[in-house]
């Protein structure tokens, strides 16, 4: 089987991040997506997004860049290619647009994995966040608005990401055909 990445798409407070977290500590690489210093807003800073300054910025080679609710984003070449060179399996999060162009780059070494959450498990998520409650309406007005909750639709496949977060990381672990598992 090629080396691939898997590609974490959803919602604001889908979980990405925190699944992205597990597979780091068992050892699955994370790729790093940039944006510019300034374009990213409070509560994405726990994201793999690194922020860099908007010359470096447009100084770097990316595989590809695209924009999401006004924040560019750059998915970085080098990186990218050395995962697919060297690592069975890698990790990546980005958002929905960026779907159909890196698709389309990486063919079926790229495999997109939407998480699925209902709206009071993102509303929980969100509160613990320290999201007030007209920020948590304006994100799920986005979120719907911007098709992030159809987001599935576009997906090879999906994980119901409503239970613990070792449920999620073993639903992630089988579609990747990992043999680890967490308890």
């Amino acid at each position: 089987m090629d080396n691939r990445i898997y590609a974490l798409v959803g919602p604001h407070a889908s979980g990405k991040t925190a699944l992205a977290a597990k597979m780091s500590e068992l050892g699955i690489p994370i790729l790093s997506l940039d944006t510019c210093l300034n374009d990213l807003p409070e509560g994405r800073e726990t994201s793999p997004a690194c922020c860099v300054s908007r010359q470096e910025f447009g100084n770097r080679q990316y595989l590809m860049t695209y924009t999401y609710h006004g924040i560019t984003f750059g998915i970085r070449q080098q990186e990218t290619l050395q995962a697919l060179d060297e690592n069975p399996t890698s990790i990546m999060l980005i958002d929905l647009p960026a779907l159909p162009a890196l698709k389309e780059l990486l063919g079926e070494r790229l495999v997109t994995i939407f998480l699925m959450v209902d709206y009071d498990v993102q509303i929980q998520r969100m509160l613990k966040m320290g999201a007030d409650y007209e920020t948590i309406r304006q994100q799920l007005q986005d979120d719907h608005d911007g098709g992030d909750v159809d987001g599935w639709k576009l997906t090879d496949c999906v994980i119901k990401n409503t239970g613990s977060l070792d449920d999620a990381a073993n639903q992630l672990l089988a579609i990747m055909h990992c043999e680890k598992r967490l308890n």
